[in-house]
Protein backbone atom coordinates (compact mmCIF):
# COMPACT_ATOMS: atom_id res chain seq x y z
CA UNK A 1 0.00 0.00 0.00
CA UNK A 2 1.26 3.51 -0.05
CA UNK A 3 1.65 4.17 3.37
CA UNK A 4 3.93 1.44 3.01
CA UNK A 5 5.84 3.28 0.82
CA UNK A 6 5.51 6.49 3.19
CA UNK A 7 6.83 4.40 5.94
CA UNK A 8 9.54 2.77 4.71
CA UNK A 9 10.73 6.11 3.21
CA UNK A 10 10.60 7.48 6.95
CA UNK A 11 12.95 4.64 8.03
CA UNK A 12 15.62 5.90 5.69
CA UNK A 13 15.11 9.36 5.82
CA UNK A 14 15.80 8.41 9.83
CA UNK A 15 18.67 6.52 9.12
CA UNK A 16 19.59 9.14 7.27
CA UNK A 17 19.42 7.64 3.86
CA UNK A 18 17.37 10.64 2.09
CA UNK A 19 18.00 9.71 -1.68
CA UNK A 20 15.95 6.71 -0.84
CA UNK A 21 13.58 8.28 1.11
CA UNK A 22 13.24 10.60 -1.70
CA UNK A 23 12.39 7.61 -4.17
CA UNK A 24 9.82 6.06 -1.98
CA UNK A 25 7.66 9.24 -1.13
CA UNK A 26 7.96 10.50 -4.97
CA UNK A 27 6.67 6.96 -5.68
CA UNK A 28 3.97 6.84 -2.53
CA UNK A 29 2.89 10.63 -3.89
CA UNK A 30 2.40 9.65 -7.62
CA UNK A 31 -0.01 6.78 -6.45
CA UNK A 32 -1.85 8.60 -4.22
CA UNK A 33 -2.63 11.38 -6.58
CA UNK A 34 -3.65 8.47 -9.46
CA UNK A 35 -6.22 7.18 -7.19
CA UNK A 36 -7.09 10.02 -5.27
CA UNK A 37 -7.54 13.96 -6.09
CA UNK A 38 -5.40 16.78 -4.58
CA UNK A 39 -8.54 18.00 -3.09
CA UNK A 40 -8.09 14.32 -0.61
CA UNK A 41 -7.24 15.15 3.27
CA UNK A 42 -4.41 12.24 2.69
CA UNK A 43 -3.32 13.57 -0.39
CA UNK A 44 -2.98 16.86 0.77
CA UNK A 45 -1.14 15.33 3.70
CA UNK A 46 1.44 13.05 1.34
CA UNK A 47 2.01 16.64 -0.86
CA UNK A 48 2.82 18.35 2.02
CA UNK A 49 5.29 15.95 3.55
CA UNK A 50 6.91 14.96 0.66
CA UNK A 51 7.76 19.06 -0.20
CA UNK A 52 8.63 19.23 3.94
CA UNK A 53 11.11 16.85 2.97
CA UNK A 54 12.60 18.59 -0.10
CA UNK A 55 12.62 21.79 2.48
CA UNK A 56 14.21 20.04 5.00
CA UNK A 57 16.56 18.42 3.24
CA UNK A 58 17.33 21.86 0.83
CA UNK A 59 17.87 23.79 4.56
CA UNK A 60 20.25 21.09 5.62
CA UNK A 61 22.52 20.42 2.31
CA UNK A 62 22.52 24.45 2.81
CA UNK A 63 25.25 23.73 5.75
CA UNK A 64 26.82 20.29 5.16
CA UNK A 65 26.99 20.93 1.09
CA UNK A 66 25.92 17.46 0.63
CA UNK A 67 23.56 16.82 -2.27
CA UNK A 68 20.84 14.32 -1.41
CA UNK A 69 17.97 16.21 -3.45
CA UNK A 70 18.66 16.41 -6.95
CA UNK A 71 16.73 18.62 -9.72
CA UNK A 72 15.10 15.39 -11.22
CA UNK A 73 13.66 14.38 -7.76
CA UNK A 74 12.22 17.87 -7.75
CA UNK A 75 10.58 17.97 -11.08
CA UNK A 76 9.32 14.12 -10.70
CA UNK A 77 7.31 15.28 -7.65
CA UNK A 78 5.84 18.92 -9.74
CA UNK A 79 4.60 16.78 -12.51
CA UNK A 80 2.60 14.52 -10.91
CA UNK A 81 1.17 17.20 -9.31
CA UNK A 82 0.92 19.05 -12.20
CA UNK A 83 -1.33 15.58 -13.23
CA UNK A 84 -3.94 16.04 -11.14
CA UNK A 85 -4.23 20.01 -11.21
CA UNK A 86 -7.06 19.74 -13.70
CA UNK A 87 -8.95 17.53 -12.27
CA UNK A 88 -8.34 19.45 -9.03
CA UNK A 89 -9.85 22.44 -10.82
CA UNK A 90 -12.65 20.86 -12.49
CA UNK A 91 -13.95 19.46 -9.11
CA UNK A 92 -13.06 22.82 -7.17
CA UNK A 93 -15.68 24.33 -9.72
CA UNK A 94 -18.88 21.82 -8.77
CA UNK A 95 -20.82 22.79 -5.96
CA UNK A 96 -22.04 22.28 -3.70
CA UNK A 97 -18.00 22.82 -2.61
CA UNK A 98 -16.53 20.96 0.57
CA UNK A 99 -14.44 23.66 2.56
CA UNK A 100 -11.87 21.08 3.70
CA UNK A 101 -11.25 20.03 0.23
CA UNK A 102 -10.82 23.84 -1.15
CA UNK A 103 -8.53 24.14 1.89
CA UNK A 104 -6.75 20.86 1.18
CA UNK A 105 -6.31 22.26 -2.27
CA UNK A 106 -4.70 25.52 -0.96
CA UNK A 107 -1.91 23.48 1.03
CA UNK A 108 -1.53 21.55 -2.61
CA UNK A 109 -0.67 25.12 -4.32
CA UNK A 110 1.67 26.35 -1.37
CA UNK A 111 3.25 23.18 -1.61
CA UNK A 112 3.40 23.68 -5.29
CA UNK A 113 4.44 27.04 -4.81
CA UNK A 114 7.47 25.62 -2.59
CA UNK A 115 8.65 23.38 -5.35
CA UNK A 116 8.99 26.10 -7.51
CA UNK A 117 11.61 27.47 -5.31
CA UNK A 118 13.39 24.68 -5.17
CA UNK A 119 13.42 23.74 -9.20
CA UNK A 120 14.35 27.50 -9.46
CA UNK A 121 17.30 26.99 -6.44
CA UNK A 122 18.40 23.70 -7.66
CA UNK A 123 18.35 24.00 -11.47
CA UNK A 124 21.88 24.26 -12.87
CA UNK A 125 21.84 24.81 -16.90
CA UNK A 126 19.72 26.57 -19.47
CA UNK A 127 18.02 22.82 -20.44
CA UNK A 128 16.68 22.70 -16.35
CA UNK A 129 15.57 26.12 -16.28
CA UNK A 130 13.44 25.41 -19.62
CA UNK A 131 11.84 22.35 -17.74
CA UNK A 132 10.88 24.70 -14.92
CA UNK A 133 9.51 27.43 -16.94
CA UNK A 134 7.36 24.29 -18.91
CA UNK A 135 5.79 23.04 -15.62
CA UNK A 136 5.27 26.16 -14.40
CA UNK A 137 3.81 27.46 -17.45
CA UNK A 138 1.55 24.10 -17.72
CA UNK A 139 -0.23 25.16 -14.49
CA UNK A 140 -0.39 29.19 -14.93
CA UNK A 141 -2.55 28.40 -18.32
CA UNK A 142 -4.59 26.11 -16.25
CA UNK A 143 -5.73 29.47 -14.25
CA UNK A 144 -5.22 28.46 -10.85
CA UNK A 145 -6.82 29.93 -8.15
CA UNK A 146 -6.95 29.67 -4.40
CA UNK A 147 -9.80 29.47 -2.37
CA UNK A 148 -10.23 32.76 -1.92
CA UNK A 149 -9.35 33.47 -5.25
CA UNK A 150 -5.78 34.43 -5.53
CA UNK A 151 -3.85 33.85 -8.64
CA UNK A 152 -0.16 31.59 -8.01
CA UNK A 153 1.77 35.07 -8.22
CA UNK A 154 -0.34 36.52 -5.34
CA UNK A 155 -0.11 33.48 -3.67
CA UNK A 156 3.56 33.34 -3.55
CA UNK A 157 4.11 36.99 -2.64
CA UNK A 158 1.42 35.92 -0.04
CA UNK A 159 3.18 36.69 3.68
CA UNK A 160 1.52 33.73 5.26
CA UNK A 161 2.96 31.14 2.04
CA UNK A 162 5.21 29.76 4.84
CA UNK A 163 5.09 25.65 4.86
CA UNK A 164 3.30 24.49 7.58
Amino acid sequence: TIFRYMYAGAGHADASEFQHCIVLWNYALGLKIQKETLLSSDTSFTVRAVIQLFMNIYLKEAHDHTRDLRFRDVVNATRHINAGMKTALHLTSLHPQHRIQLENFDIVLYSWLHLVFLLLKLAQTETDRGEVFHLVEHTRKLGVKSSSGDSLLHLAVNSSSALR
